[in-house]
């Protein structure tokens, strides 16, 4: 019988109203799949309020293309769910950030902006009121 383990790794916490996601190594699709389940587990208490996320990914090094449906389903549960401003956190330009579209279409509300550094990133979120 066949097994999938998870290749990759996060880390989830939540401050206030923002949840900060660290994303680790090369994904796949278990991966995304308990990222998506910590994810939707965590934000629970977030869920019917306008809140923000921070996704510092630095040490990601992207996803199997089975994981882009999940990870689509999850950002459109997120949105849903209230997620309104996401900064995203990479040192340098990279093809990774082509995974972050700035537009979602459907939620035309939604804001995602690029930053250095999480020092950046959460002085944005402070200034948009998180």
């Amino acid at each position: 019988m066949f097994e999938a383990h998870a290749h990759g790794a996060f880390e989830l916490k939540v401050e206030g109203l923002i949840l900060h996601a660290y994303i680790i190594g090369s994904w796949n699709i278990q991966a995304a799949y308990d990222y998506k389940e910590a994810i939707e587990k965590i934000i629970k208490p977030l869920v019917g309020q306008t809140w923000a996320m921070i996704s510092v990914v630095d040490e990601w090094e992207l996803y199997t293309p089975d994981c882009k449906p999940i990870m689509i389903e999850l950002s459109h549960y997120a949105y849903a769910s209230g997620l309104s401003k996401e900064a995203i956190v990479n040192q340098v330009a990279s093809v990774k950030l082509e995974a972050f579209p700035a537009k979602i279409k459907g939620f035309p509300t939604f804001q995602r902006q690029f930053f250095h550094t999480k020092e950046e990133a959460v002085s944005w979120l402070n200034d948009e009121g998180f």
